[in-house]
């Protein structure tokens, strides 16, 4: 189990943090609680990307739908109802049927194959276990519908659900059905937060919480994967009702539950007052160890501890060191075995480590003993691990560590900072995610660090906006125009077809060197201007027929109304963008009239 802050009162709160440490408190704890499963981050991930994928245009048909059913009577709905009212009320089989729908056979197969929201999923699991228990509703349910296919995966935005109550049923629920020896178990996997906002994109519905699917649902077997690395939700006394076989349960007893106590009382007011210290490497661990990360050591020996070690600052305080600012993260999936039971494990060296978490990269980890660049470059080469900075002001860190350690004065900590931010292990370029802390309290660090969601998976690898969001800058790179860079990529089904940047056409002097006279002098008139802009760039690249349906055009700034209508008629269905022009509004209006959509780039948070 995590370590977890306990307060006793509700003024405890209010208090600045102090240094912890890791005390046991008596509970009580019950055999018959069914507790949610340890989820690795990696299979929340993939299981989210899974689903997203098996969504596909679902969107699209649900809002042909919405249009569909929108008649051109659609205004005078309220008033007929109120007229019609006496001759429903009397004959209930003149009501009119829905208009017919022109897209019905495009009907999305796993709409057929699911169920969401967390009424819906529990009145589905309830049906389940009746069937599979053989056992009778009080009052009996009156149902001769056929039984709908069992259920075989739950997917719940548990980060997204607040409070917790509202879904804390579903374990019980799936234990439940489990213990009847189903053919197919029924497995559980809650999703990363976030996912509850992208999935209801992805369906287009308001919010959906919870989502089941059954084990006829078509694509589910991309599923196996992540599926067997989740073990199922049992419970031994309720499979006692159909087994002979003895059940022993530990009764209700008192267990030892870790959370943690200021290390010297002594110090806690001058803590209090002080608030945090150095730059808060153990505030961000101690952050992801409640997040399930495990914390890993390595044991330096002498030589490279002199090597990395202040000839000031002392190794009674060396995990304070301001050298130590580097963290690395694995986002793999967490580990399954319980928090009570993880201990800090230690490695003689980087490579030992580096060993180590490569063979269990299902797991997640967390250290902050990866002092130097060649180590630091030895691990950032595998796809599973993300390098974070946390920084702070100068002063502040070091009021922070003589707050504890008055002794050593600021010419020396200064010195000890410029070794590392400028000595040969300085390695800011290999930092994927960089954190201020100026925060007082470690409450404000968490809660900033809550908002970067370090746990997206995007910090490791890219979703497809800032993918080609990426490609677009980049062209932009090579652009000309003098007055503006401005890059472009055309995408179709996630390939690229063209890319383009604005400058002079081919063959005349570049805008940089003199070639355009408009963007080389104030002058305000537009059609002097000599530049292909990269959206024409890019769909000259591509002709028309390349372009085809449904193609996506990725540019660093909004498109001007001239490219907006070139746009428009060569089919792309989608325009995704970064940086806003000063006609975004014109350009929006003429994009919504011919069904294009347009929308900004939000990019993945990292500082």
């Amino acid at each position: 189990m995590a370590a977890a802050r306990v307060h006793n009162a509700s003024s405890n709160r209010a208090k600045p943090a102090l240094e912890r440490k890791d005390v046991f408190k008596s509970v009580l704890d019950s055999p018959f609680r069914i507790s949610w499963p340890s989820i690795p981050m990696s299979v929340q991930t993939t299981t989210l990307d899974l689903i997203l994928e098996m969504f596909g245009n679902v969107a699209e048909y649900r809002s042909s739908r919405k249009r569909a059913h929108k008649g051109p009577d659609a205004s005078n709905k309220k008033r007929k109802i109120g007229e019609d009212a006496s001759a429903v009320a009397g004959d209930s089989s003149q009501t009119d049927a829905p208009p017919p729908l022109e897209n019905e056979n495009d009907r999305p197969a796993i709409l057929n194959h699911m169920s969401f929201g967390i009424n819906q999923v529990s009145k589905r699991l309830d049906a389940q276990i009746r069937l599979v228990r053989k056992v009778t509703s009080f009052p009996a349910i009156q149902d001769n519908r056929p039984p709908l296919p069992p259920l075989k995966l739950i997917l719940v935005c548990r980060g997204d659900i607040d409070p917790h109550v509202l879904i804390d049923h579903f374990p019980h629920q799936i234990a439940a059905f489990n213990a009847g020896k189903p053919e197919q178990p029924l497995k559980m996997i809650y999703l990363p937060a976030g996912a509850e906002a992208r999935l209801a994109v992805a369906m287009g519905v308001r919010r959906i919480a919870v989502l089941g699917l059954d084990v006829d649902a078509p694509g589910l077997d991309k599923f196996e994967k992540v599926m067997n690395a989740v073990d199922p939700i049992t419970a031994p006394w309720l499979i006692a009702a159909l087994s002979p076989a003895p059940l022993q349960l530990i009764p209700t007893h008192v267990k030892q539950m870790r959370t943690t106590a200021p290390k010297d009382m002594k110090l806690a007011k001058l803590m209090r007052a002080q608030g945090t210290r150095c730059a808060g490497k153990t505030a961000v661990e101690d952050y992801l160890v409640s997040k399930e990360f495990e914390r890993v050591r390595i044991r330096l020996d002498a030589e490279q501890l002199s090597d990395t070690s202040s000839d000031v600052l002392d190794d009674a305080y060396e995990d304070q060191v301001p050298s130590r600012h580097l963290s690395f993260l694995s986002l793999g999936p967490a580990s399954s075995t319980p928090a009570s039971a993880r201990k800090t494990r230690s490695f003689a060296s980087p490579d030992a480590l580096l060993d180590y978490v490569t063979r269990n990269w299902r797991r997640d980890w967390v250290t902050v003993d990866l002092t130097t660049r060649e180590a630091i470059e030895m691990f950032a080469l595998r796809p599973f691990v993300l390098v974070l900075s946390i920084d702070a002001p100068l002063l502040d860190r070091f009021n922070r560590f003589c707050a504890s350690y008055p002794q050593v004065s600021l010419q020396d900590f200064v010195r000890e900072d410029d070794y590392v931010r400028f000595g040969s292990d300085a390695m800011q370029d290999l930092v994927n995610i960089h954190v201020s802390n100026s925060f007082r309290e470690v409450a404000a660090l968490h809660e900033h660090l809550d908002e970067v969601n370090l746990l997206d998976s995007g910090h490791l690898r890219p979703n497809w906006d800032t993918y080609f969001m990426k490609l677009a800058s980049l062209a932009s790179r090579r652009s000309n125009c003098m007055k503006r860079r401005v890059g472009a990529v055309i995408v179709r089904e996630n390939r690229v077809v063209a890319t383009g940047y604005n400058g002079t056409p081919r063959g005349l002097t570049n805008c940089n060197e003199g070639g355009c006279a408009r963007c080389n002098s104030n002058s305000d008139v537009q059609s002097e201007c000599v530049c292909l802009h990269a959206e024409e760039n890019a769909l000259l690249e591509a002709g028309r027929e390349r372009v085809g349906v449904g193609s996506v055009l990725y540019c660093n700034t909004c498109p001007c109304l001239t490219c907006t209508i070139k746009i428009i008629q060569t089919g792309v269905k989608a325009v995704v963008y970064n940086l806003s022009y000063k006609v975004d509004e014109a350009s929006a209006r003429l994009f919504a009239e011919a069904g294009v959509e347009l929308r900004r780039f939000q990019p993945v948070k990292r500082t």
